[in-house]
């Protein structure tokens, strides 16, 4: 709306003007928000305008009234969260908030295990085993894991090495082996693990190769939690067997 202003004067040589009415108009598209009562003003008085509107509706561009999307408890908690600067992934959780997770969070979320040996470990015991300790996992109870494990290992004796896992009571571990030894003493065998029990068949059984193994894992966890931890003997007295960092990882999925 334009305000004019009206002055009447006389003498001088001075004009003089008058206005017949003044008025106001707004959009009226079909549900207009506004209303406009009291126009045109032909004398004196006062141009109302009125909103048509409820408290959960929005104006659009045309100056019509739209209803707003009432938003839910999730809609609200995403509308509102804070930036977080960084790659960050949405968690909608039971009680309908909601939380950012960075990669490796999501990751634990979806029930993705991936982890690696950081140092080299070597082992000559036949009867003390030397835990894998970067590939120890931790297991929820009644939940199922499939997966594998990769050991890259050197050995100073053609006995190779043998490995024992230690996991918590009512948990059943089955192990698919496929060992990287020379062509004539590669190894697949299905086994059903025994908890601190060694395997049955040595891995990488020749003399020093860089070589490595590799488990195919099924994991059933009853009702108790606990530890899945790998560890490995020597295949022979007095000889030695390293477990290199390198390709020493395991990876699981639950299920």
């Amino acid at each position: 709306m334009q305000l004019v202003r009206v002055s009447k004067s006389g003498g001088g040589g001075g004009g003089s003007g008058t206005v017949t009415s003044v008025g106001l108009s707004v959009p009226s598209p079909a549900n207009p928000a506004f209303s406009v009562s009291n126009s045109p003003i032909i004398s004196s008085g006062t141009i109302a305008i009125s909103a048509n509107g409820a408290s959960n509706q929005f104006v659009d561009g045309t100056g019509a009234l739209q209803n707003s999307v009432a938003f839910t408890n999730v809609g609200t908690a995403v509308a509102t969260l804070p930036n977080p600067f960084a790659i960050r992934y949405l968690q909608i959780n039971a009680d309908n908030s909601v939380s950012v997770l960075t990669a490796a969070q999501l990751k634990t979320a979806l029930g993705f295990i991936s982890q690696r040996q950081t140092s080299n470990l070597s082992n000559s015991s036949t009867t003390v085993p030397v835990n894998i300790d970067g590939c120890i996992v931790s297991l929820e109870a009644n939940s199922t894991y499939i997966g594998k494990m990769t050991i890259s290992s050197a050995a100073s004796a053609a006995a190779g090495f043998s490995l024992t896992f230690v996991f918590p009571v009512g948990c059943s571990v089955n192990v698919g082996r496929i060992s990287s030894t020379n062509t004539t003493a590669q190894v697949m065998q299905t086994q059903v693990a025994t908890s601190g029990t060694p395997l049955t068949t040595n891995f990488n059984a020749a003399i020093n190769p860089a070589g490595y193994a590799e488990l195919q894992l099924s994991i059933i966890v009853g009702v108790n939690a606990g530890s899945f931890t790998p560890s490995f003997l020597s295949g022979a007295g007095g000889s030695t067997m390293q477990i290199f960092l390198g390709l020493t990882t395991i990876q699981l999925e639950k299920l």
